[in-house]
């Protein structure tokens, strides 16, 4: 059921004349997001070869110590398929260690080897290079506005994805 929250026409209503996607904040958003992912996987493969979702994996497991493949995928924001394959990758080269989990027989437990601490360490200074230049155009008082302000769209995010799952669950899918 399409309530007047979502209703398209309810919403096209409610748009200004001459407004267009690009002054969307959720475009402008993705599109940044999209730029400094770009720049990330271009920078890392060129440094260190390694693809950006296999960064997201070594700063993961850095941070978390040991975590299951589905934590994992969820704390990266891939898919189980996708971390999967980050996973092996990094199983190959050495860079991640994999053993059974001590909590759930069935299930295994990813960490970090030494050689993948060592490629974090060496990465993790120009991920905070990158971080300060980003910033660097921002006055102090707006970084921490910025900051605020991102956790808060990130909180609302996070609710909004978790409320259309359910909507989604409830709704047949659309032929």
């Amino acid at each position: 059921m399409v309530n007047e929250g979502t209703d398209p026409a309810v919403l096209a209503a409610s748009v200004p004349a001459g407004d267009v996607v690009a002054s969307l904040t959720t475009y402008r958003l993705s599109l940044l997001a999209n730029l400094l992912s770009k720049h990330a996987a271009s920078l890392y493969d060129r440094c260190f070869g390694v693809t950006l979702g296999e960064w997201r994996v070594l700063a993961v497991l850095h941070d978390a110590g040991q975590l299951s493949l589905t934590s994992l995928a969820a704390a990266t924001n891939l898919d189980k398929g996708q971390a999967s394959r980050v996973v092996s990758a990094l199983l190959g080269r050495g860079l991640v260690h994999r053993e059974p989990d001590r909590h759930d027989g069935r299930g295994i437990a990813l960490s970090l080897s030494d050689g993948g601490d060592a490629l974090f360490r060496q990465i993790l200074p120009l991920a905070h290079e990158r971080n300060r230049r980003l910033l660097d155009h921002l006055d102090p008082g707006d970084v921490e506005a910025f900051d605020r302000v991102l956790g808060l769209l990130t909180a609302e995010a996070r609710t909004m994805w978790r409320d259309e799952k359910a909507a989604s669950a409830d709704r047949p899918l659309v032929p």
